[in-house]
């Protein structure tokens, strides 16, 4: 017996105890319903991905890496997401696997040159993250991979991923004042999604954390769409609402694009804002992004008609902002046209748009010819 412990036998009335007046059953009962549900929700998406690895997501398709395995990894990195203390910022966890690789606070960059004397630092939300894609095939890796092929530029220049889902400009504006920008260094917002979906979609009010984001890595969610949609947002049908609400958008997008260049150009540094593409800035839409739009689990209601209107207003407002306050600006909205699959729901993509979008910021970044 242990010291210090009083043992209290039970008596052994077993007939008397489990009377069927004494609701001592209840507890197990609602644990197996609960385990029940449990079991019942794992099957399900288990049978959904077994049905998905027959028929893949279309982007997909072809994705060497594309897996069982790289789905559960995919859907287990970076391990969640964390805000520091007195900031805006959301930033990976430290998460260390064979696809998916985060540390100090940002996705790692596959091949940088030790001692390179410059940087690209590449900020933006999800697709900069490039949550989808193994490190390797990111559009910072892919950038970077091109940055070593080329004799004028390989040893020079070191690529950072400083992507995270779901952050708009003025928290890119805040992560830009954190990190050691040196004289020559090259600053890329490549954004627009993020801050559309903020100011127009949401009206301002802070969403869910990854609420775009999550959904693309459940296979039930890719399969089948939402039981139960929350209906589009109804300033989206106020005109008159929407007029300001686009006004007031452009504004603090513009504003806080000021601020990083005005912030690169204290430390001699270049900025570069690019308009990234995204689904709904194609003329037409393939049978598959068709299907994907419709999908209301992975774009929710109202996410097109918020990006459409943002976009006509950026695409007005941008070249015209950067001009006057001198920074440069790249409409990239336009260059995943095409016959390609590439997107995953409304802005996230998979590695073949990221080696596009690579190779269109090297030419501007490095002014070859016919950039």
């Amino acid at each position: 017996m242990l010291a210090g412990m009083n043992i209290i036998k039970r008596p052994n009335h077993r007939a008397k105890t489990r009377s069927s007046k004494q609701p001592l059953g209840l507890l197990p009962k609602a644990g197996l319903a609960v385990a029940a549900v449990a079991l019942g929700a794992v099957v399900l998406e288990g049978g959904a991905r077994l049905l998905e690895r027959n028929n893949i997501p279309a982007a997909y398709v072809g994705s060497p890496y594309y897996s069982a395995t790289f789905e559960k990894e995919m859907r287990a990195a970076p391990g969640g997401w964390h805000t520091p203390v007195s900031s805006t910022l959301v930033v990976p966890n430290t998460y260390h696997g064979r696809w998916f690789n985060t540390q100090y606070g940002q996705r790692i960059t596959f091949g940088q040159p030790n001692g390179a004397p410059h940087t690209v630092w590449l900020l933006g939300g999800s697709a900069v993250y490039n949550g989808e894609v193994p490190d390797a095939f990111t559009m910072a890796s892919q950038l970077q991979n091109l940055v070593n092929q080329n004799e004028a530029t390989k040893g020079q220049w070191k690529v950072e991923n400083l992507g995270a889902r779901g952050v708009h400009s003025a928290q890119e504006l805040e992560r830009l004042k954190m990190v050691p920008l040196k004289q020559g260094d090259i600053v890329v917002f490549y954004d627009g999604a993020a801050d559309a979906l903020h100011g127009v979609f949401y009206n301002n009010a802070t969403p869910a954390p990854a609420a775009f984001s999550w959904r693309s890595h459940l296979a039930l969610a890719r399969l089948l769409p939402a039981p139960s949609a929350a209906p589009a947002p109804a300033h989206l049908a106020d005109a008159k609402q929407m007029t300001a609400i686009l006004d007031r958008t452009i504004s603090t997008y513009g504003t806080n694009l000021d601020y990083a260049a005005s912030f690169a150009r204290k430390h001699d540094a270049r900025f570069v804002q690019v308009l990234q593409p995204m689904l709904f800035s194609q003329p037409t839409l393939s049978d598959a992004e068709k299907a994907l739009a419709a999908n209301t689990a992975l774009v929710p209601p109202g996410t097109e008609e918020a990006l459409r209107a943002a976009y006509a207003q950026f695409k007005v407002a941008l070249p015209s902002l950067a001009a006057m306050n001198g920074w440069e600006y790249a409409d990239f909205s336009p260059i995943l046209n095409g016959t390609d699959e590439y997107y995953l729901n409304a802005t996230d993509t998979t590695e073949r748009a990221s080696a596009l979008v690579a190779g269109y910021l090297y030419k501007i970044l490095f002014r070859q010819p016919g950039a």
